[in-house]
């Protein structure tokens, strides 16, 4: 019925009782989720859509400066607020969990909704090595912090 990364306004509004059901959505460090985006679309190689622009650039950076920017002035690039949001740009789920506390947010959402035990599998893991933090320069810093700064905003997110 909804693609898998349908905004929550969407199904809100196509839900019948949305109010009435626990909802819940996660949220990642906008420098961490670029980085991971990256090495990601590297890791599953010419079967993922993007792989065709990612890999002719040289590098995190070089994909940052010469495809991640100029993009962002043409075209608007969703933060993760947008997904979570209503029309009026409020969180309309009930809970928003972090992926830094990715775990323990998910046991806490289980927990209140009387689900236990259960484990959250690891899925669409990169071959990243590196913190994120080693990822970046001051230019490619602040292209993040121009691109996600709702996200900045709303979820307190700092590099």
């Amino acid at each position: 019925m909804f693609n898998v990364h349908a905004p929550a306004s969407l199904v809100s509004a196509l839900v019948v009782g949305w109010d009435t059901y626990f909802s819940f959505g996660f949220v990642r460090n906008p420098w961490d989720y670029w980085v991971s985006l990256y090495y990601h679309v590297l890791t599953i190689g010419p079967s993922h859509p993007e792989w065709q622009v990612v890999s002719r650039f040289d590098g995190f950076r070089s994909y940052m400066l010469n495809y991640v920017e100029p993009l962002s002035r043409d075209t608007y690039i969703l933060n993760q607020i947008d997904y979570l949001a209503d029309h009026s740009g409020l969180p309309c789920v009930s809970e928003v969990g972090r992926f830094e506390s990715l775990h323990a947010d998910f046991d806490r959402f289980c927990s209140q909704i009387g689900i236990n035990n259960v484990s959250l599998p690891r899925l669409n893991a990169s071959s990243r090595v590196s913190d994120y933090h080693d990822c970046y320069d001051l230019r490619t810093r602040d292209i993040v912090t121009q691109i996600n700064q709702r996200d900045l905003e709303v979820f307190g997110y700092r590099f």
